[in-house]
């Protein structure tokens, strides 16, 4: 997904949880396997290494041939796979970190794998081209020579290589990565202008905890059989090391303080953790965009102790101090951007790209707001024939109509600029709910993915416990059999238990006919429990016992979850009484419309038969090891928490927030916010979809745009497309309020 949060977590490296979201949900094991358990398949088995292109404190690269896909790529391979040094996890973070960043401007991973000496390699795609370091050399050189081709390194050209590395780095930050090692040595410039963000080695993702040496737990398992391995000579044979000498100020730092003191900001040569987030990344960005536009070094010292304090003090050398003469809008965005203080600088990378973008397109920068001389200059270059009409007028109405008529002209421009801006931050600002409403559907996914491989390793490896515990049915709930815990509660309008699921047997059976298979996966229990409080925050998944249960009993944003067993057995959470004599899960629409399709899928909003309200439901299929069916696991969203990411905070004058099918239909409306599903008490298994009164929005919407806005009357529509299902989010304003009328 494309707003789901990084996860590290060690159980993602060998499938033993999901591979996306925020989080994985299979519980931590002891018996963690070794490399050689989880890729049998020698590295040299696969790849016929071939010249070595880089090295450095973690590993070397070389370029390989896939004999099975035979294709070129490059195998970076461990230099020290040592559990007791950081070098392996910072090694497996980064290749998850950059697998999971799925983005044009990061290098694709194609997956983990092994040496015949046991140690860990990534294989990736093979990037022909230069560093930004060489990049700028040699720019440097040609300019000195008085030979700078304009078109390949001229300084639009080159402002224009780094804005790919601020999209990469936007992205990467939305996910929750922060890189902390930007400089031009881990940028690559391909040959087509392709710009890649490298060597994510020391990236951090936020809630995650930092790499500690003296604390690997898990990784050691990983790499049990790599300690002290040495390459074999046929992976090192014909190598050839290309990797230029790095001058001083330029070498990723080891210790306490990790990154490049050339790059880092005060905060991050301080060593100060809690202080670490974008705002550093964007520092180190705004010293390579000094080094690309000056072509010299922002902070240099051949020793190492004054290059710290350099760093410390946020140092970085003057523009005479490079002879550089840069345009004044381009001066005061490094400014920004290189603040000693981080509220000094941009709001967000995505700022500062937005920023340099004006910059190139010859607008006003927020930087450096335009004075009235310069904003007049600004407009008679970029307007020239209003220019030219003015002059005419002033020639006919002399002096003073010339004042009069440029002040009204200049104003009304200034008018329009503002409400420009204004409907720009309203796009912006809803946009923005729209990936946190993303990310709450990702998170979603993860956990409904997590419960679908509790459910295959359970059936495939789970133990039968003596005695067998005991499994309830619907109707213990409603005889009073139930778990102790059972009470009706408001929100589900019948009796519930939020400590054990209830089982459903398959028409035709009893529960003493599966009561094998079902005491295997008795520990679905604490899966369950474990998910929906996910839902609602990380921090929720560690409450245990009364705490939990009290938790869930207050709600969370899933109201239901489920795993719909081939055999037709129905296992639901929480544990419920109220389903029909001839419930039937085998044909069931969301049992019957998952089967063939991959992933997650997101259903339609449908009215709960309890009568408490409309869900949205999401399902995905479980597959056995050799892809046969062992079911269907489902988790179904409240309207209510729909409605509440929906609500988009900071905009005034909301009238209403919508949800829109693709087609501009209303799938739900704020005004609905508490509204019982009575259409399931009256028999109705749909819900109404009104037709939404706006033209020009429903084309928006049906022409595929992502965002933007819609005025119709009184009314203004301002949206954002979801990435997680097919639905738009738009916002409907008093438009007068906001300075707008239908023109």
């Amino acid at each position: 997904m494309a707003d789901e949060k990084v996860s590290v977590e060690p159980t993602l490296k060998l499938g033993l949880g999901p591979a996306r979201g925020s989080q994985t949900v299979a519980e931590t094991r002891d018996d963690l396997p070794t490399l050689e358990e989880a890729m049998p398949l020698a590295m040299e088995e696969r790849f016929a290494l071939g010249l070595r292109i880089g090295h450095g404190g973690m590993g070397e690269v070389f370029t390989a041939k896939d004999s099975l896909l035979n294709r070129r790529l490059a195998v970076k391979v461990l230099t020290d796979p040592d559990p007791r040094r950081d070098g392996l996890p910072r090694f497996l973070r980064e290749a998850q970190v950059t697998a999971q960043l799925s983005h044009p401007n990061v290098v694709p991973v194609y997956g983990l794998e092994r040496s015949s000496a046991g140690k860990p390699a990534l294989s990736m795609k093979l990037i022909q081209g230069a560093t930004f370091d060489q990049y700028i050399r040699d720019c440097a050189s040609a300019r000195n020579t008085d030979t700078l081709d304009p078109g390949t390194q001229g300084l639009a050209v080159r402002v224009d290589h780094f804005l790919k590395v601020c999209d990469a780095m936007a992205y990467a930050h939305s996910r929750g990565v922060l890189h902390r090692d930007i400089k031009p040595g881990n940028l690559m410039l391909g040959p087509f202008g392709e710009v890649y963000v490298m060597d994510w080695g020391i990236a951090r993702v936020e809630g995650a905890p930092d790499v500690d040496p003296q604390d690997t737990g898990a990784w050691a398992a990983l790499a049990e059989s790599a300690l002290d391995a040495e390459p074999t000579p046929a992976q090192l044979e014909g190598a050839v090391d290309i990797t230029d000498s790095l001058s001083a100020g330029t070498v990723t730092q080891d210790g306490d303080v990790l990154g490049t003191l050339g790059y880092m900001p005060p905060e991050q040569a301080d060593g100060r953790a809690e202080d670490m987030g974008p705002a550093a990344d964007q520092y180190a960005l705004g010293m390579v965009l000094f080094e690309l536009a000056c072509l010299d070094r922002a902070r240099w010292s051949p020793h190492k102790e004054v290059r710290y304090e350099m760093a410390f003090a946020g140092h970085r050398r003057s523009y005479g101090d490079v002879g550089a003469d840069l345009p004044r809008e381009l001066r005061a965005i490094i400014d920004k951007a290189t603040a000693l203080k981080r509220p000094d600088r941009y709001a967000d990378v995505a700022a500062f790209a937005a920023d340099l973008r004006r910059f190139q397109r010859g607008d006003e920068v927020l930087a450096d707001p335009d004075d009235l001389p310069r904003r007049v200059w600004r407009n008679v270059r970029n307007r020239p024939l209003l220019v030219l009409t003015t002059v005419l007028v002033a020639l006919l109405l002399g002096v003073a109509a010339i004042v009069v008529s440029l002040a009204h002209s200049l104003e009304l421009e200034r008018a329009e600029a503002d409400r420009r801006n204004h409907l720009a931050g309203l796009v912006s600002t809803v946009s923005g709910q729209v990936q946190t409403f993303d990310r709450d559907l990702a998170r979603v996914e993860v956990v409904l993915e997590g419960l679908g491989v509790a459910t295959r390793d359970l059936l495939a490896h789970g133990a039968v416990p003596d005695p067998l515990p005991r499994r309830y049915q619907p109707k213990d709930l409603l005889e009073g059999r139930g778990p102790a815990d059972t009470a009706v509660i408001p929100r589900y309008r019948q009796p519930v238990s939020m400590q054990s699921t209830i089982v459903l047997p398959p028409l035709g059976k009893t529960l003493a006919d599966i009561e094998t298979e079902q005491a295997k996966l008795a520990p679905l229990d604490s899966a369950f429990r474990t998910a929906m409080l996910r839902t609602a925050g990380d921090e929720l998944a560690a409450l245990r016992g009364a705490e939990a249960t009290a938790r869930l009993r207050r709600g969370v944003p899933l109201m239901w979850a489920y795993i719909a067993l081939a055999d037709g057995t129905l296992i639901n959470f929480p544990g419920n009484a109220q389903y029909p004599d001839d419930y039937d899960v085998l044909k069931r629409p969301w049992f019957t419309n998952t089967l063939g399709t991959h992933g997650p899928q997101w259903g339609s909003l449908y009215p709960d038969a309890s009568g408490s309200g409309f869900l949205l439901p999401c399902n995905t299929v479980i597959l056995g090891q050799e892809g046969e069916l062992l079911g269907v696991a489902g988790a179904d969203l409240s309207m209510d928490r729909v409605i509440e990411k929906m609500m988009v905070p900071g905009i005034d004058a909301v009238r209403e927030s919508l949800l829109l099918d693709d087609r501009g239909n209303v799938l739900v409306s704020s005004t609905e916010r508490g509204v019982a599903s009575e259409l399931s008490i009256q028999g109705n298994k749909t819900k109404d979809k009104r037709t939404l009164d706006s033209p020009g929005l429903v084309r928006q919407i049906r022409a595929g745009r992502t965002s933007g806005f819609a005025l119709e009357g009184t009314d203004l529509y301002v949206f954002g497309r979801l990435k997680a299902v097919p639905w738009v989010l738009a916002v409907r304003l008093d438009a007068a309020a906001h300075g707008f009328s239908d023109r």
